[in-house]
């Protein structure tokens, strides 16, 4: 139960928990759960919020002792295992190398947490036992940039409004997202209202296409009321994964075993764009 992110507590409880350190420990596993009647559950990093890994009169199978993570840069494949973790471990990796691979945004979900979703649309209900995957990996691309507008929540009905209309016709490289906090950007004076984050992040090949596919984002008619407003502004992977106070989200588990050949570092274009902040507080609705 300790491996679970928050605080929920089912009340489930397995069997038996096995702590798997070799894909050999994970078939001695799944046969003693056959021979004892149980039924078997997985961890990879124990984010899931529901617990889904935990199951009455079961083996729990915790994978969090596999760490393999290599590169086979003459395919662009990687190999790894389900527990290493998407942001923190797994993309810092390939960026050394000049690659990357789509993921979640929380940097501390094992890799298990997203790509069995992707096996077929079976998600937890998962018929096997996955200790590797194997990634067809994408060249790291030389332009990333950020919009991020962060408003009141008085504006909801018509920011949404125009992002319903407008979002589906972006191009595919721009990934918008829209969610509600209470946590305000620094340099903000905020009294604990809510506020609602539109942040959007594109991945180009130049900065001329950056601006060109970024500007629908400008385009949103309640920024007269924004608190921040950043536009087209140059980021990092690294930057992207630091909360509003600027703390790192690090990853505590065992280092993987990193293995692959000289790193070939990528090179950086700055995209030029606008950003200005306001002190300002905001309305409570």
């Amino acid at each position: 139960m300790d491996a679970i992110f928050n605080e929920r507590r089912p009340g489930r409880f397995p069997a038996a928990v096995l702590e798997a350190a070799t894909e050999a420990d994970v078939v001695a596993g799944v046969r003693l759960a056959r021979d004892r009647g149980w039924r078997v559950g997985i961890r990879s990093g124990g984010h899931s919020w529901a617990a889904w890994s935990l199951h009455d009169d079961a083996l729990l199978i915790d994978l969090a002792g596999l760490r393999e993570l290599s590169v086979d840069e003459h395919r662009g494949v990687a190999q790894v295992s389900p527990s290493i973790r998407g942001g923190s471990e797994l993309n810092p990796f390939l960026r050394e190398r000049g690659y990357l691979f789509p993921g979640g945004h929380c940097s501390t979900v094992g890799l298990g947490g997203y790509l069995y979703w992707a096996a077929r649309g079976s998600g937890p209900g998962f018929f096997g036992v996955v200790t590797r995957f194997h990634l067809k990996l994408h060249d790291l691309p030389p332009v990333f940039v950020h919009t991020t507008y962060v408003f009141p929540a008085s504006v909801f009905d018509e920011l949404m409004h125009w992002a319903h209309a407008l979002l589906p016709t972006l191009d595919t490289r721009v990934e918008p997202v829209i969610v509600g906090t209470r946590i305000a950007p620094p340099g903000i004076e905020h009294d604990g209202a809510p506020l609602i984050v539109l942040h959007a992040t594109g991945m180009f090949d130049t900065i001329e296409e950056a601006r060109r596919l970024m500007a629908p984002l400008a385009t949103c008619p309640a920024l007269a009321h924004a608190l921040v407003s950043e536009q087209c502004q140059p980021t990092s992977f690294d930057i992207r994964t630091r909360s509003w106070t600027g703390r790192t989200r690090a990853a505590t588990a065992t280092p993987p075993t990193a293995r692959g050949p000289t790193p070939r570092p990528p090179s950086w274009r700055r995209c030029s764009g606008t950003s200005t902040a306001r002190s300002r507080r905001p309305r409570r609705s």
